[in-house]
């Protein structure tokens, strides 16, 4: 049992040293073997073949640390890969429409231009072999505006897998900033406008002139009405007279 527990320890060591030295020559590009692999990984992801490199070095240092291999099928894991199947198709339609490559020449590209890739790395374009399938199958069906928008689609739904419930409290928690904020400000704004109605309401007495003239101000005399008896006609005096009565 021990010796098997030991004869695992070596081989994850094994498999972490090679898959490091990968990453090193494949960033550095050292040589015939670091061409031929870099050619190797850009046929498969085209430019952006560096980023499996980076993923070749930081796996190899995950085993040599922890002693056994990443779980592909991670909740997170799958979320890179949708983010990045995305990246690739966004990649590769920009280089279609680039160089006006349509129909089935969209995957035999690939294959004709991967010889030339071997003394000219700087030339590599495109999403490599996977963008160019996803990419083949993507355009007859849903045009290019329609291919961009799915690939965008699956990059949030990336994203989406990747932060997983910390996008969900990012959000929970802008949410209350924001409410916070707006009641803070509405406060204010009433506040301020109590204040400038005080202000307003307010009489201002600068000297004892203001105080006196505030005073005849505030108590006012009812004006007199003036009583006319022009064009008025006094009744007759008879008017008080008992009626007679009626034999």
């Amino acid at each position: 049992m021990a010796r098997k527990k030991k004869q695992s320890e070596y081989q994850h060591l094994i498999y972490g040293v090679l898959l490091i030295l990968l990453g090193v020559i494949g960033l550095g590009v050292f040589g015939l073997v670091g061409r031929i692999a870099v050619v190797s990984a850009a046929f498969l992801v085209g430019q952006f073949y560096q980023i499996l490199f980076l993923l070749a070095l930081i796996t190899g240092v995950n085993i040599i640390l922890k002693g056994e291999f990443l779980k592909i099928f991670q909740k997170r894991l799958l979320g890179i890969y949708l983010f990045f199947i995305g990246l690739l198709v966004l990649s590769h339609l920009n280089y279609l429409v680039e160089f006006e490559i349509t129909g089935f020449t969209i995957i035999t590209n690939i294959f004709a231009n991967f010889p030339n890739l071997i003394n000219d790395v700087e030339s590599i374009g495109g999403g490599g072999i996977f963008g160019a399938i996803i990419s083949a199958i993507f355009l007859p069906l849903f045009d290019d505006t329609g291919a961009r928008i799915i690939a965008w689609t699956i990059m949030a739904c990336g994203i989406a897998l990747f932060a997983g419930s910390n996008i969900l409290y990012f959000l929970n928690k802008l949410k209350d900033s924001s409410t916070k904020w707006l009641n803070k400000e509405a406060k204010s704004a009433v506040e301020e406008a109590e204040k400038e109605f005080e202000q307003d309401s307010k009489i201002v007495i600068s000297s004892v002139d203001d105080l006196k003239k505030t005073e005849e101000e505030v108590v006012e005399e009812p004006e007199e009405v003036e009583e006319t008896t022009k064009g008025y006609r006094r009744p007759a005096i008879t008017l008080l007279n008992r009626p007679e009565k009626n034999q």
